[in-house]
């Protein structure tokens, strides 16, 4: 079964400890401080076959603004849970994405960087890396929420 969007039922989120997970991230800090926020609905890439799930821990935030007001960037926080084994990485969405959700083909760009392979893990970086991008391009936009028709997805190293 390839990887597929979904929303994480709450025995998932209490086995992966996606909770914990998230809530340890420093740009979580203050919307995690009393524990997942009322509204939010954990959201994954997943490939049970293969036992691997993408998530977007938060977005890095900028705190070097014009108005002094921390501003969200174009780089996200990922983690890919493969087997158990958890592997961090940063992505950054490029300025040759598409602007506008009317474009066709709809054009997602992405730099993988910061990723740390641990170890433990029996699988080499450049394998990392392909399943970091095949689950991307099914992740789309915004997963399980809401996806563009004539999506492609390409990554720059």
């Amino acid at each position: 079964m390839p990887f597929v969007n979904e929303y994480v039922n709450e025995a998932d989120i209490q086995s992966n400890k996606l909770d914990e997970l998230l809530s340890a991230e420093p740009d979580n800090k203050i919307a995690w401080k009393g524990g997942r926020p009322a509204v939010f609905k954990h959201l994954w890439t997943i490939d049970r076959e293969r036992a691997i799930f993408l998530v977007r821990l938060s977005r890095v935030v900028s705190y070097d603004t014009p108005s002094g007001i921390p501003m969200p960037t174009s780089e996200e926080v990922c983690l890919l849970n493969i087997n158990g084994h958890n592997v961090r990485f940063h992505l950054t969405r490029l300025e040759e994405s598409s602007k506008s959700r009317s474009e066709v083909p709809y054009r997602l760009v992405w730099r993988i960087s910061h990723l740390a392979v641990p170890e433990s893990l029996e699988t080499t970086r450049d394998e990392v890396e392909k399943i970091i991008q095949e689950a991307i391009a099914v992740r789309g936009v915004h997963g399980a929420i809401s996806q563009i028709p004539n999506t492609v997805t390409s990554f720059k190293s």
